[in-house]
């Protein structure tokens, strides 16, 4: 076990003269959480609606939380509409017919009647599609894309070992290979701790973030070791360091983008959706929403995926290393 705390602490004081990084990398992990826990918020309002009444009593209907309506004596201006205080003007005539008024597109004005006339597709509009995100599905996909490259960009130490020959000549003694890379796996990992920091502080404030504390370390911890596993291999493949962090960027970037991180994935049978379902990325935000929606037991398969994906890359990269050794 030496060998394991020798390197980690070597680890730690090598990150020193990357510190500028290392802080504006875990900022960005941080305003991306900020940042998906204020835009849900956004999304569970989808409409600000005038209710007419005309000076009447009339009782403003029973509307689910995502509908923000005002109930008003008077029909509002229409520039009201395109200044977007209100996106809608609704209005009741004797027979109890709704009447709605609005700039939007014909959906929003279908998704209004079926609310207030409380028919079942209500619901489904408001919950379905990359919008209708849960709160912990929006963090997961926000933080995605950061995290990976952090601890891609965290085997630094790995790389400069194996670029500057230092890792011929620690492979080559009685040291232990396995607990060399495992102290930089754990490295890696401990940068990406204020993610999950700022989640519990989030939630001991009493702010919904979707997902419990345990959940959230799950799908860090597993993203996490995806991405070091990918980083080992690159960099055991590819000479130059920065070489292989530009090309793990850019293939982190264009997949987590393409898995609808960020927003709806592409249509069933689309030439992308098919490219996309060999990814890790794709199965991490499969099992958020399997997650999200109480179902995360029947969908473990996600989970040992990307597992087995990690654990073959690692398995690779240690026999790269092991002939190395020779």
């Amino acid at each position: 076990m030496n060998t394991f705390f020798t390197v980690l602490a070597n680890d730690y004081r090598r990150t020193v003269s990357r510190l500028a990084g290392t802080i504006i990398m875990t900022i960005v992990m941080l305003v991306m959480i900020l940042l998906a826990v204020y835009i849900t918020g956004l999304q569970q309002i989808r409409g600000h609606i005038a209710y007419i009444t005309g000076g009447t009593a009339a009782v403003v209907p029973v509307h689910p939380a995502y509908l923000e309506i005002t109930a008003v004596k008077e029909q509002p201006p229409r520039s009201d509409l395109y200044k977007q205080k209100y996106d809608a003007f609704v209005t009741t005539d004797a027979e109890g017919n709704i009447h709605i008024e609005t700039l939007r597109n014909t959906k929003f004005k279908e998704m209004i009647a079926s609310t207030l006339t409380h028919r079942p597709d209500a619901d489904g509009y408001a919950a379905g599609g990359a919008e209708g995100r849960k709160t912990g599905v929006n963090i997961i996909g926000f933080l995605l894309m950061f995290l990976l490259m952090q601890v891609f960009s965290n085997l630094f130490v790995f790389a400069d070992d194996k670029e500057q020959g230092q890792l011929v000549r620690i492979t080559s003694t009685p040291a232990s290979s396995g607990l060399y890379l495992a102290a930089h796996c754990v490295y890696s990992l401990s940068l990406i701790t204020p993610a999950w920091f700022l989640l519990a502080v989030l939630h001991l404030c009493g702010i919904n973030i979707g997902f419990t504390l345990p959940e959230y370390a799950l799908l860090i911890i597993v993203i996490g070791v995806s991405g070091i596993a990918y980083a080992l291999l690159l960099n055991t493949f590819i000479k130059k360091p920065d070489n292989a962090n530009m090309l793990g960027n850019a293939t982190i970037m264009l997949a987590s983008l393409l898995s609808g991180s960020f927003y709806a994935a592409p249509p069933e049978h689309s030439f992308f959706s098919i490219l996309v379902r060999v990814m890790p990325q794709k199965a991490v935000m499969d099992f958020s929403r399997a997650l999200a929606e109480g179902t995360a037991l029947q969908h473990t398969g996600y989970i040992l995926y990307i597992l087995c994906l990690a654990l073959a890359m690692l398995a690779v990269s240690c026999a790269v290393l092991r002939r190395m050794k020779r």
